[in-house]
């Protein structure tokens, strides 16, 4: 008896809690809610429909149809609910292992499409590529609003530069510049590096070097003026291959493997090297240092070189930018002679108004110091 009277009391206590005041607030139909109570069976009939049409069910029938009909409308929320988590953490688990073959992540204005998101919004924070998931990119290249990317398979992809500029090479793609863009005319190249120019880029494989775009300032290093939408050997005067190819806006260099260092394009301000201040270089010159070359790097309108122990600069001097202690341009490769003090040297890089170069002295070996100006 005392079990039984305890039960009801239960019951009434239950349905009690569940009559309304003025105040109180039901969330009507949120499982949550329905979760927390004991026992869906001690809840009115009139509850019980208020539920079910708040959750868009059939409200019609007996209390045992109607509480039936709230189990099962909970049971399948929370399936479902299992199911779309079980596919979000599938998907999630399926963009890890491709993030783990490589992915770029970008950030910044995108007013040009430049951050190959398929949109032209800006970004605050890193945000991966999707179409560059598990393509294992190695190398990504880029000025102004332009960008190259380069596959370990030696596949090449571009986005950005509002469809124009060196990105013209895929013209039959152009309105979808916002994404990356596979560039079929440089497949099984075996590409293994890009650089971009204003209006101009230039790519590199073991052999030969191939340039496209804007042939005005003399940038393709073929003599062609003109615009070049596909891929075309560069004309160097030598068989060497070249270990590598930079470029300034305007301008660009290369390095054979013997050390010797190869300039073409636009002139002014001596960015060439070659003492000729105005005009243009439309197929590459050797440029002569007296010591084998093993780096070089351009700015926009400078460049800069180096032996493993000495530093070289030539071009447009304004703020300092070729290291010489002063501001006057020079038209031939000038050493820098603060660097000259028995380093080695292990890396150089120009920026657009500066430059920088890693040092070290023995017996410092794979570190230095970092010189910048």
């Amino acid at each position: 008896m005392p079990a039984k009277v305890s039960a009801i009391s239960k019951a009434v206590k239950a349905i009690k809690s569940l009559q309304l005041g003025k105040s109180e607030y039901v969330p009507w139909g949120e499982t949550s809610y329905l979760l927390e109570k004991e026992d869906l069976n001690l809840l009115p009939r009139a509850h019980l429909r208020r539920h079910l049409l708040a959750r868009g069910d059939n409200n019609a029938g007996k209390r045992v149809e109607l509480c039936g009909r709230l189990e099962k409308s909970i049971k399948s929320e929370i399936e479902e609910q299992q199911r779309v988590e079980e596919e979000r953490e599938k998907k999630h688990k399926e963009i890890v292992a491709l993030e783990e073959k490589g992915a770029v992540y970008c950030v910044g204005s995108n007013h040009r499409g430049q951050l190959g998101l398929g949109d032209l919004e800006h970004r605050f924070m890193f945000t991966p590529i999707p179409m560059t998931r598990g393509l294992g990119i190695r190398l990504v290249s880029t000025r102004n609003d332009t960008v190259f990317a380069i596959s370990e398979s030696h596949c090449v992809y571009t986005w950005g530069s509002g469809g124009t500029g060196p990105m013209a090479l895929c013209k039959e793609k152009r309105s979808n510049f916002e994404t990356a863009q596979f560039i079929e005319s440089l497949d099984e190249e075996d590409i293994i590096d890009v650089v971009v120019g204003l209006n101009h880029a230039c790519a590199r494989n073991e052999i030969a070097v191939y340039s496209w775009g804007c042939g005005q300032s003399g940038c393709l290093g073929n003599d062609n003026m003109a615009i070049q939408d596909l891929p075309d050997l560069v004309s160097f005067e030598t068989h060497e291959a070249m270990t590598k190819v930079v470029s300034g806006e305007m301008h660009c260099a290369a390095l054979s493997e013997s050390g010797k260092v190869w300039t073409w394009g636009l002139c002014a301000n001596g960015r060439l090297g070659s003492g000729i201040q105005t005009g243009i270089v439309p197929i590459p010159k050797e440029i002569k240092f007296p010591v084998d070359i093993v780096m070089i790097s351009c700015g926009s309108e400078h460049t800069v070189a180096s032996s493993k122990s000495r530093v070289f600069s030539w071009g447009t001097n304004d703020g300092g930018r070729l290291g010489h202690g002063d501001c006057i341009d020079r038209f031939k490769p000038s050493e820098v002679l603060s660097l000259s003090i028995g380093l080695s040297i292990l890396d150089i890089s120009c920026g657009t108004w500066h430059s920088a170069c890693i040092a070290a002295s023995p017996p410092m070996k794979d570190c230095g110091w970092l010189y910048t100006w």
